[in-house]
């Protein structure tokens, strides 16, 4: 409904540009006037798009109803052993690292990213799955497919 709105608040900005007379206006008050129009556009499409939506995965469930937290490919070595140093060394939530350790079902040494990834998400879950817990400097994306692989298991929500 708030799109039908927007679409038309524009169509209403735009019929107003049409129909008055430029020829009577100073040039600069028909800038400012053009200018006025282009920045309410803008505002009502960048409020559009930023508007919650239900997003559904293949299962047809609403993909918000389980979250994970995981790093991301891209992310360097040193971000990563930051993340699992913070996770592991913090004193709070008393996070076990032991799965990533050897032995853990997801010792995977030559996979930083995955030891990272079951920490990350071990921390995100525990500190009630808010946008912040999973941001780790920017290295963190929260995911809504559960990505355990193998015997590595990421415990849901």
């Amino acid at each position: 409904m708030q799109f039908i709105i927007h679409i038309i608040s524009l169509f209403v900005f735009f019929e107003l540009l049409l129909h008055l007379d430029f020829t009577a206006m100073s040039a600069m008050l028909k800038l400012s006037f053009v200018f006025f129009v282009l920045t309410i556009a803008l505002f009502e499409c960048f409020t559009t798009s930023t508007e919650a939506r239900e997003v559904k995965n293949e299962n047809g469930r609403e993909a918000n109803d389980r979250k994970w937290c995981i790093a991301k490919p891209s992310t360097s070595d040193a971000q990563l052993e930051m993340n699992v140093q913070y996770v592991c060394q913090q004193g709070y939530y008393k996070i076990s690292c032991s799965v990533i350790q050897p032995g853990g079902s997801c010792y995977i040494p030559s996979n930083k990213v995955s030891s990272a990834s079951m920490v990350m998400n071990l921390f995100f879950q525990q500190d009630g799955q808010t946008a912040n817990a999973c941001y780790f400097n920017g290295s963190g994306l929260l995911v809504y497919e559960n990505p355990t692989v193998g015997s590595c298991n990421y415990p849901p929500q």
